[in-house]
């Protein structure tokens, strides 16, 4: 028993865009049990494998827009953090040369209350969408670890003339469906005008009004 919680007390969490796995470094097939056991009713186990040396390792699969896929992650990370001796988690899109998540604002803003309580404010925002799985660890367990894992160079920094302006078109073309008639040519020559641009500075004037013709925000314009 005691050297399972050694072992145990070692597991790293990796979240990233890709199935769960569970990586048995050195301690078999028991790190597949532990990942069976906290996602039981909420994942599944979809491969496994066993290593020579080092902490088991537990990748999650993460959704980052699905509230529900969240909530599952807290869940199965919790199950960990009390089951097994989770303390560390590594988190896809976290860099390191960016500031260290900061959670000082809520223990702040949650002073004086009990800790059944701010728990409840950190599920809540969970459950509202306003966290993740991984930020409510760090709320509600001041020895968990959240751990970057990735460098910003890895991530392209230069987007293609198509590539920069292809969001501003798509919202040009939803907004043409919810204005106006006489606001549609407005609509036609700022998209035309967007097509043909070079520079980001004239992107951003435009996209500001501040070229030549109406220079109304995007909500007075929709509200006339």
């Amino acid at each position: 028993m005691k050297h399972q919680q050694n072992v145990i007390g070692n597991i790293v969490i990796v979240l990233g865009l890709i199935p769960m796995l569970a990586l048995a470094q050195a301690n078999g097939n028991k790190v597949e049990e532990m990942a069976k056991t906290a996602s039981q009713g909420v994942g599944d186990v979809s491969q496994s494998g066993s290593g020579k040396t080092g902490a088991p390792i537990i990748v999650l699969e993460e959704v980052h827009n699905s509230r529900v896929g969240q909530i599952e992650h807290a869940i199965t990370l919790v199950q960990l953090y009390q089951q097994f001796g989770l303390r560390h988690i590594g988190l896809e899109g976290y860099l390191k040369n960016k500031p260290r998540i900061d959670t000082g604002w809520f223990f702040k803003t949650a002073k004086g209350l009990s800790i059944a309580s701010r728990n409840g404010v950190a599920v809540r925002m969970l459950r509202e969408g306003e966290i993740s799985g991984v930020e409510v660890m760090a709320l509600l367990f001041s020895d968990v670890t959240i751990c970057p894992i990735e460098l910003e160079k890895n991530y392209p920094q230069q987007l293609s003339k198509e590539a920069s302006i292809a969001p501003v078109i798509y919202l040009l073309k939803i907004a043409q469906q919810s204005l106006r008639e006489e606001h549609v040519p407005t609509l036609q020559r700022i998209q035309t005008e967007l097509k043909g641009l070079e520079s980001q500075k004239e992107k951003e004037a435009l996209l500001h009004f501040g070229g030549s013709g109406d220079r109304d925000s995007w909500r007075s314009l929709r509200n006339r």
